[in-house]
């Protein structure tokens, strides 16, 4: 499922950049839906998404920032993950399989947990998206 949709909505009010989600890919595209603003994704257990998004400034553009940053997931219920968000020029991909058997249900990250673990200079804004997993029958 290979779409790509730019929002952009007003500059960020307190300075820090913004952490734009611009395309979501699904290795099981058929059987994964992706919301317009890519805050809500369903798909089953065995598939791996890739994230793409932007770094932007508050002039909307976007940040020639190279680094690397460990981004944590909740689950609803109970649970956390860690994934590995990679940043070259302001481009940020993270890789997100959810294959093991205990990966459905639903996983968040938000402003907050993508925040956690970055000190304050590296801090950003972020809306926060929902990957919703479910049992694919056999």
């Amino acid at each position: 499922m290979d779409q790509v949709i730019i929002l952009d909505g007003p500059a960020p009010m307190d300075g820090r950049p913004r952490l734009v989600i611009t395309n979501v890919a699904s290795d099981n595209a058929s059987k994964t839906t992706v919301s317009a603003d890519f805050a809500d994704i369903t798909c089953p257990r065995g598939t791996t998404l890739t994230f793409t998004a932007e770094l932007r400034g508050t002039d909307g553009k976007v940040l020639p920032v190279a680094d690397t940053f460990r981004m944590p997931i909740s689950k609803r219920g109970g649970g956390e993950g860690m994934l590995l968000a990679t940043m070259t020029a302001g481009i940020v991909t993270v890789i997100a399989p959810f294959t093991a058997i205990t990966d459905d249900g639903a996983w968040l990250v938000d402003q907050a947990t993508i925040n956690a673990s970055l000190p304050p200079a590296k801090q950003m804004q972020f809306r926060g998206c929902t990957v919703n997993v479910y049992r694919a029958a056999p």
